[in-house]
C-alpha cells in the first residue's frame, strides 16, 4: 500500500515591534492523509456501457429484415427456375 502523503503548516510567531525580528519558526504537522483503494463502481460504469452496447447492437439485428427479404428474393428464383424447367427447349 502507498505510504500517505503529509501537509505541512508554517506558523510564524509575532515578535515585539521594538525587537529584531526573528526568523519564522516551521512547525511540521503531520496529518496522515488516507488514500483510499479503487471501488467496485470504477468498474460499474463500463460493465454498464457493454451491456448497453451489446442490448444496442441486439436490437439493431432484429429489426434487421434484410435476412428476409434474401430468403423471399431466394424462394422467388427457385419457384422462377422450376417453372423454367417444365416448359418444353425451344429448338
Amino acid at each position: 500500500m502507498a505510504e500517505p502523503t503529509r501537509q505541512v503548516a508554517v506558523v510564524i510567531i509575532p515578535t515585539p515591534a521594538l525587537a529584531k525580528p526573528a526568523a519564522p519558526v516551521v512547525v511540521v504537522v503531520e496529518k496522515p492523509v488516507e488514500v483510499t483503494p479503487p471501488t467496485a463502481q470504477i468498474i460499474l460504469w463500463p460493465a454498464v456501457a457493454f451491456v448497453a452496447l451489446l442490448a444496442v447492437l441486439a436490437s439493431a439485428s432484429l429489426s434487421d429484415r434484410r435476412p428476409q427479404a434474401l430468403r423471399a428474393l431466394s424462394r422467388s428464383l427457385d419457384a422462377t427456375r422450376e417453372v423454367q424447367k417444365s416448359y418444353p427447349p425451344e429448338e
